[in-house]
């Protein structure tokens, strides 16, 4: 009996808006954290076989869901469900538009006018290390308050170990990275809200020999 080939939906971008500035970021990390948890990936799963058109799997290059206006005290019950309803609707009408003749959905292509910020490059073979890509992520959390569209999501308490890392590695490239960004007195304020006295601690103790934090010490 031929075992049917997985789904596979290779980025998910989900929009949502809060009234708290102060809980739109919480609420982002929160968001990663359920998207990688085993729950939504069954339910995602059964969602993805109960639409497909017959005997095909789902290939989406990239699918972009509006989750509208979150509240923080019912996110923890909520997002689930409005995710999974908009997810439904948004895959029926893609199921529906089908060739008859095509054997598998087609994939879903960016919206028109839409470009992601890709990071640096000039790695053989496109490769780059872990550690640059770390600290990539952090001068554009830094810099925009967001999680880069570029990048995977992970679980935050495990980038920021990794994030630490990184710094006492390579604190000549955090530097330059960092330096142009924590000019601006926004980023700095999300270094001390956002991240832990320890991570805040590491980057004073590996990069004020380059003059980068001085003034923050």
């Amino acid at each position: 009996m031929k075992v049917p080939a997985p789904h596979l939906v290779r980025r998910l971008r989900v929009e949502l808006r809060t009234a708290k500035a102060d809980e739109a970021f919480r609420l982002r990390q929160r968001l990663v954290e359920g998207l990688q948890s085993a729950a939504f990936g069954r339910a995602l799963e059964t969602l993805l076989d109960r639409l497909a058109p017959a005997e095909t799997t789902w290939r989406i290059d990239r699918l972009e869901v509006p989750l509208g206006d979150v509240e923080s005290e019912t996110f923890e019950t909520t997002w689930m469900p409005r995710l999974l309803g908009a997810l439904e609707q948004s895959l029926a009408e893609r199921s529906a538009a089908l060739d008859p003749h095509e054997s598998a959905p087609r994939r879903v292509q960016p919206s028109r006018g839409y470009a992601e910020p890709e990071p640096s490059q000039g790695y053989a073979n496109g490769l780059r290390p872990t550690s640059e890509v770390t600290l990539e992520i952090f001068a554009e959390v830094l810099r925009t308050g967001q999680w880069p569209r570029w990048a995977a999501p992970v679980a935050w308490p495990a980038w920021e170990m990794a994030l630490k890392t990184a710094v006492r590695q390579h604190p000549t490239r955090a530097a330059a990275l960092l330096a142009p960004v924590l000019a601006q007195p926004e980023a700095a304020r999300r270094l001390v809200w956002q991240f832990q006295k320890s991570t805040v601690e590491t980057l004073l103790r590996h990069l004020a020999g380059n003059d980068l934090l001085t003034r923050w010490k």
